[in-house]
């Protein structure tokens, strides 16, 4: 198996799928023996080594001389998937695979324009942040013949994101069956994105609704042996599009209708507007320790104590005392945060020309603001009353 950097994966989301989970997989999607495979991102032939007759696609030209080793008897061409697609002809019985996952920052250029194009002809319409997975199945599910299947890893985005709407509806006007099986344990361990698996069987059909099924642990889960949850498509767009929430017990949900509806309840919504966070674009930079802000006479003006992520937060609240040992330990908490009507200090400017010395101006967060890299205005900050959990 190739060894992959951080990079690359970032780059092109090259992540190669366990042999188990691949296998568990194809062994779904093929019914009969002649049933022709596709893995549309076939990366090292994982998914084509375990059935012929097969064809992969990838564009990494050291990942296809890996696929010939492994799978020897596929026919595997060396191409961007979405040029490939754009002018074949053939049908196949079955797909599957883990197509890549990049983000949209990252995922540019003619490929991302002729991947939205082939999706908008096909009638989903992508927004501007979505990720590549997201064409990837699209495209691939319309070069199944009829009464075809796809069996592919998927990011856990596929349960909230709302670039993944108009993926799921694609999927349920085109397939008979539509199965999503939520992984509470991560499929990938040295990854923080969670990935979850699709199934889609019936290609030609229409589902009425979407079969979600709780896995806590994959080497542990047979398909045949899963409890599937119907959700049907008017109670998954009730729940704003999102299958997380069905993640809860059936029992669960009922008590929390039952208490939404009751007079004097109150939804957080209905009091206050909440965010999930802040983008700064440079987290490594915009973040400094406290005693970097008196190191480089920043006044405290310029700065705001933040929660940098969700593992910093502690059980309970954060209370005046958690944000004080914070600064004690001496942790990157403390935000950088500029507006236009403040009057820059000499020790700001000093910090500020740093930051260009690191070309912290061309990320693609920072080069996107306005003032053209400062840290969004949006931020989540520690205020003088507490922040219940």
């Amino acid at each position: 198996m190739k060894v992959i950097s951080l990079e690359d994966r970032k780059q092109f989301g090259r992540v190669f799928t366990p042999r188990a989970i691949a296998r568990m997989l194809v062994v779904w999607a093929i019914r009969r023996d002649q049933d022709v495979l596709l893995d549309p991102a076939c990366g090292d032939g994982e998914f084509l080594a375990l059935h012929h007759p097969s064809v992969g696609v990838e564009l990494d030209s050291d990942c296809v001389a890996s696929s010939h080793i492994r799978a020897p008897k596929a026919s595997i061409y060396h191409s961007d998937f979405f040029q490939w697609a754009s002018t074949t002809t053939a049908r196949f019985d079955a797909a599957a695979g883990n197509p890549p996952f990049i983000r949209y920052q990252r995922f540019s250029g003619k490929t991302r324009l002729l991947a939205l194009d082939l999706a908008n002809k096909l009638g989903v319409r992508l927004s501007g942040l979505a990720s590549s997975w997201a064409p990837f199945l699209v495209v691939t599910g319309a070069l199944l013949k009829p009464g075809g299947r796809m069996a592919f890893v998927v990011p856990a985005e596929i349960g909230h994101a709302p670039y993944s709407i108009p993926v799921i509806q694609y999927l349920c006007s085109h397939f008979e069956l539509v199965r999503v099986v939520a992984v509470r344990k991560s499929i990938f361990s040295d990854l923080s994105e969670g990935a979850w698996l699709l199934l889609a069987d019936g290609y030609g059909g229409a589902a009425k609704r979407i079969e979600l099924a709780i896995c806590d642990d994959l080497s542990e889960c047979r398909f045949d042996e899963m409890a599937w949850k119907p959700i049907s498509l008017t109670s998954w767009e009730d729940a704003g599009f999102r299958l997380r929430k069905f993640l809860i017990s059936d029992e669960g949900l009922s008590l929390y209708r039952s208490i939404c509806s009751r007079e004097g309840v109150s939804r957080l919504g209905d009091l206050a507007n909440t965010g999930i966070g802040y983008v700064s674009g440079a987290n490594d930079y915009f973040h400094l320790k406290p005693s970097e802000v008196k190191r480089y006479g920043i006044p405290n003006r310029f700065v705001v104590p933040a929660i940098r992520r969700s593992r910093q937060l502690p059980v309970g609240s954060v209370s005046t005392e958690v944000v004080d040992q914070w600064i004690v330990s001496d942790l990157p908490i403390m935000l950088l945060r500029l507006t236009r009507a403040q009057r820059l200090t000499s020790g700001v400017k000093s910090y500020l020309n740093i930051g260009i010395a690191r070309n912290v101006q061309s990320r693609y967060k920072c080069r996107n603001r306005d003032p053209r890299w400062f840290p969004a205005r949006r931020y989540l900050s520690y205020t003088s009353s507490h922040i219940r959990i």
